[in-house]
């Protein structure tokens, strides 16, 4: 088995999401389900904003039993989960052969992919319009929707 290498992934991630002309393939399934605007459109036809809980991945990593408590409350359902009940891994890093390998905190990691700052920029700007439609049509405003 090949080592999976941030070079490799960067290397396949720009497969994946970029056609031969360096243009965002908009047909990529991982590109799809990241147009947050066009599934909250659709959802917000059968229910009001009332009815749907955001949860930020910063407050998961951040701090799991407190968003559970929030959900357990969303839900209107009895109190489950403790903060008792979770563990705070520390993660552990360390360099091997030039590459820094940190122990994973949410399971598997694989290393995060070098993509220059083209690419990047690119995903941005296409993203960009989306991200804006989301933070409307929720009346909200996100960290990762304004880099």
């Amino acid at each position: 088995m090949k080592l999976r290498t941030p070079q490799s992934e960067g290397e396949r991630f720009v497969r994946l999401l970029f056609d031969e002309k360096g243009r965002v393939r908009s047909d990529n399934e991982f590109v799809r389900t990241s147009l947050y605007s066009i599934h909250i459109t659709n959802w917000l036809k059968y229910f009001s904003m009332d009815q749907i809980l955001l949860v930020h991945e910063e407050d998961i990593r951040r701090n799991l039993a407190k968003v559970l408590r929030e959900v357990e409350l969303f839900l209107q359902i009895k109190t489950f989960f403790q903060p008792s009940m979770f563990q705070h891994k520390k993660r552990t890093c360390f360099i091997h052969d030039g590459v820094e390998r940190c122990s994973p905190r949410w399971g598997s990691e694989l290393p995060k992919p070098c993509v220059n700052e083209t690419l990047k920029q690119k995903l941005r700007d296409f993203f960009r319009p989306f991200n804006r439609e989301f933070e409307k049509a929720v009346g909200q405003t996100f960290l990762w929707t304004n880099w």
